[in-house]
């Protein structure tokens, strides 16, 4: 009896151990590792969906964010990540994570340390990136049963960079680098390759696709910026081109009429210019519920180490259209990304998740400057960790913190 009362003992007392702000967390790289904390300076609440970065390189999307290149699945149950140095029993690869639990799955191995998985739109494949040889692949996995097919092959292909589906989910975009110049190619769900989109286009980096009209593709051809029509590329409908934007580091509006890049607003359709100040957030990423909210719509603005020559601080904001078009970026602070600067591998690339509740972000933790999230820091290493913060809708327009600035930093945080 005593014995048996000893067991039970020992056994309570683990759970104990494990038990933290009310959510079971197992040690990283077992069961689930999601560990639930409150954002040091903003108060809103903070899950760590991974503490393995330092030991595994979790490493999610090194390139730039985009409204159809996100880690969620599109029912906003899932994130796709991937493990750059992966050992053991938790390989190189491409994972699914399901949010509410934070139990994680491999579904196929790469040998790319990072093969940008992006979910389909039906949510049943994952797309991503693999090579052998001097050849990169474009592949599809099945979330349901792991098995894996080839979209298409680059040979000789440099590098690689984000995976972007249309708005109904017929065609896939990659971004391929052969000989120091990044290419567009855009394919069907079967591999089959659009026309004037083969191996050998005229188009360039950073393409997005329209979140409504699934035919219109954002993108580069030549010395032209403009959204077009990848069937037919004589179409002039939509007046709006730019030889100088920056389509990487930019957002459409979700009513797919509206365009964010370089601090500027442009209607993509009229050509005509709204406003803006040519101060960008580096990545924003436009509320995809906001589509009748005009320029009052929200969007994603994180702090990264070119801002402000290098002495800002790591911060995550949530301000309007409205007021970045003025420069104004620093509104309705959310979280602190923990960041040391020089060895964040990935930046955080926020976006918010399909259903507008999450707000996805990856760190290293290798900043003290806040205090740390739970789970090892990670200072001199290149692995980053994923986080995801809620941002309850009331919380969205008034998070009831002011933040006063001034120069390169935030000065002071009031309520």
């Amino acid at each position: 009896m005593r014995g048996r009362r000893g067991l039970i003992g020992l056994l309570v007392g683990m759970l104990v151990l494990f038990v933290w702000n009310g959510r079971t967390a197992l040690p990283a790289g077992q069961g689930s590792q999601k560990e639930q904390f409150r954002d040091p300076l903003s108060g809103l609440t903070v899950w760590r969906m991974t503490s393995d970065g330092r030991d595994a390189g979790v490493i999610n999307h090194q390139g730039d964010m985009s409204g159809e290149a996100s880690a969620f699945s599109p029912d906003s149950r899932y994130i796709v990540f991937a493990k750059a140095r992966g050992r053991g029993t938790f390989p190189r690869g491409v994972y699914i994570m399901e949010i509410a639990s934070g139990v994680e799955r491999l579904l196929a191995r790469t040998n790319l340390w990072n093969p940008y998985p992006v979910f389909s739109r039906d949510g049943t494949e994952v797309y991503f990136y693999d090579r052998t040889g001097q050849g990169v692949h474009v592949k599809a996995v099945s979330v349901e049963t792991g098995v894996t097919r080839r979209l298409a092959y680059f040979d000789n292909a440099e590098w690689q960079e984000k995976i972007e589906v249309n708005a109904d989910g017929s065609l896939v975009s990659v971004h391929i680098r052969v000989k120091g110049v990044y290419y567009t190619y855009v394919m069907r769900r079967n591999g089959a390759f659009v026309p004037g989109w083969d191996p050998s286009p005229l188009s360039g980096d950073g393409a997005m696709w329209n979140p409504v009209y699934p035919e219109r593709l954002l993108v580069r051809r030549g010395s032209i910026v403009r959204a077009w029509n990848v069937f037919d590329l004589s179409d002039t409908s939509w007046k709006w081109s730019c030889e100088s934007c920056d389509v990487a580091h930019a957002a459409w509006h979700p009513n797919g009429e509206l365009y964010f890049a370089g601090g500027y607003v442009v209607n993509a359709r009229t050509g005509e210019a709204l406003g803006g100040t040519g101060i960008p957030p580096i990545h924003p990423y436009i509320h995809p519920l906001d589509a009748a909210r005009g320029l009052d719509a929200r969007l994603t603005a994180d702090e990264a180490p070119w801002f402000f020559k290098g002495k800002g601080r790591p911060r995550l904001y949530t301000p309007t259209l409205r007021q970045a078009m003025r420069g104004d970026f620093r509104h309705q602070l959310v979280a602190v990304h923990y960041s040391s600067y020089a060895k964040n591998s990935a930046h955080p690339h926020p976006h918010w998740s399909p259903d507008g509740r999450f707000i996805f972000f990856v760190s290293d933790t290798g900043s003290d400057l806040d205090g740390l999230p739970p789970g090892q820091p990670e200072k001199g290493r290149e692995g980053t960790d994923i986080f995801l913060v809620e941002v309850p809708e009331d919380k969205v327009d008034s998070t009831g913190h002011k933040v006063v600035a001034e120069g390169f930093g935030v000065l002071e945080i009031t309520r």
